[in-house]
């Protein structure tokens, strides 16, 4: 598992797989998933922007519909009394079919939340190890200050910066 717990303007992910990830407090404006795979994702944003990834469950509260892009399998969990989220209205880059529902995603009401993917893929997540997570952040305070949290299983060939954070 995975927890972002300071305050962010963005928030970009990229290859992050078999893992769950939670973020609070909300991310001010957009996160940027990229080539994430089995991932459990529980966030609140202005935008949430997905590229490249599969098998997403995203436990999503945003103020504006999110973005997919070669994107398949990705589930929206959402609150029915939440009257603000806009996880509804979801845009899929590759679906521009007016009238007709995007394969690649589907919204769940929390009440009928199940445990498996619409191809019958499990979607518990276990703690399994990931490997190249990169987080690249802008801190939401009056400084930009970025932050670069990255994770892998190979040894970084450079010392980090002080004002980086590593997981």
């Amino acid at each position: 598992e995975i927890t972002v717990l300071r305050p962010y303007k963005a928030l970009h992910m990229v290859n992050v797989s078999d893992c769950t990830v939670r973020i609070n407090p909300p991310v001010l404006g957009a996160v940027h998933i990229t080539s994430c795979h089995r991932v459990s994702l529980h966030m609140k944003s202005h935008q949430l922007r997905l590229h490249d990834s599969t098998n997403l469950s995203c436990y999503a509260s945003v103020s504006s519909g999110p973005i997919l892009e070669d994107c398949n399998n990705i589930l929206f969990y959402c609150d029915p009394n939440d009257k603000e989220n806009q996880v509804r209205d979801a845009k899929d880059f590759n679906w521009l079919k007016n009238g007709v529902h995007s394969p690649n995603y589907s919204v769940v009401q929390l009440e009928s939340v199940s445990m498996t993917h619409s191809n019958g893929g499990n979607v518990s997540h276990q703690h399994v190890p990931t490997r190249n997570l990169k987080i690249t952040t802008s801190m939401g305070s009056d400084t930009e200050n970025n932050d670069r949290i990255d994770h892998s299983n190979v040894a970084s060939e450079s010392e980090e910066e002080d004002d980086e954070d590593e997981l």
